[in-house]
């Protein structure tokens, strides 16, 4: 099994027909920054909204045998265009 480079590109995809296409840029210190839990995390969930808005939740387990959920949310960039 060949080792995964961290910083390589995840890819992907969503396609759907009643959704039109949009792209966003970030930040790669916000998303370093919402990554750090990733070390600890049971499980890590990436959601992504019509408005650019991504939230990466850890769920975190915990000395007494329960869990935690970190969330950390990070804006898209966006570009001033003059409107």
């Amino acid at each position: 099994m060949k080792d995964l480079d961290l910083f390589s590109p995840i890819p992907m995809a969503y396609s759907t027909t009643q959704v039109p296409r949009a792209e966003w840029t970030y930040q790669l210190a916000a998303l370093e920054s919402g990554m750090r839990a990733l070390t600890f995390a049971t499980e890590t969930y990436f959601r992504l909204n019509y408005d650019g808005i991504m939230c990466i939740q850890h769920q975190l387990p915990m000395k007494d045998g329960n869990f935690s959920f970190v969330d950390f949310l990070i804006l898209a960039d966006v570009e001033d265009n003059g409107d």
